[in-house]
């Protein structure tokens, strides 16, 4: 009898490991998805502030006919450009690397996707394209992380 009172009690026992066990499952697994949706929403947050930061960067540029101009023409180099417009021009610059930088970190960090990355990548490349920027990016590359610039050389090889 004692025997089986004993089997009975490592039976419910077993029942209760087994419950436990079906618990736990569905707990992480709930758990799983809050953590992929909250990723989801950092990563959504992230691309929209990143568009946010371009459109207003060339919200400016359209707004000021003189700033785009002096864009424009910094694409030949700036060996023309007097002593202000050469620090204007290095300071829409400046910002511009600084915001591929903040890019580039986010997908180093599993903000962005590759598709993502992708298209700002092309967009770098682009600014690249132009002597201007060029320059400023041998003068001011030290500014910047060092992965970033590891990407820039990267793409400069790409241009050249």
């Amino acid at each position: 009898m004692m025997q089986m009172l004993g089997d009975i009690g490592d039976f419910i026992g077993g029942i209760g490991v087994v419950a436990t066990l079906i618990y736990l499952a569905v707990q992480v697994r709930q758990n799983t998805r809050q953590l992929d949706q909250a990723t989801k929403t950092i990563s959504a947050s992230s691309h929209q502030g990143l568009t946010e930061l371009m459109t207003a960067l060339r919200s400016t540029l359209l707004s000021d006919r003189e700033l785009s101009a002096l864009v424009v023409e910094a694409r030949g180099g700036l060996e023309g450009f007097d002593e202000v417009d050469a620090y204007r021009f290095g300071l829409i610059a400046g910002m511009v690397f600084r915001l591929f930088d903040n890019i580039h970190q986010q997908h180093k960090l599993g903000l962005l996707t590759e598709s993502e990355w992708d298209n700002w990548a092309l967009l770098l490349r682009q600014n690249l394209a132009s002597a201007g920027f060029r320059a400023y990016w041998r003068d001011n590359a030290q500014y910047y992380t060092r992965g970033f610039q590891t990407e820039v050389a990267q793409s400069l090889e790409g241009c050249a």
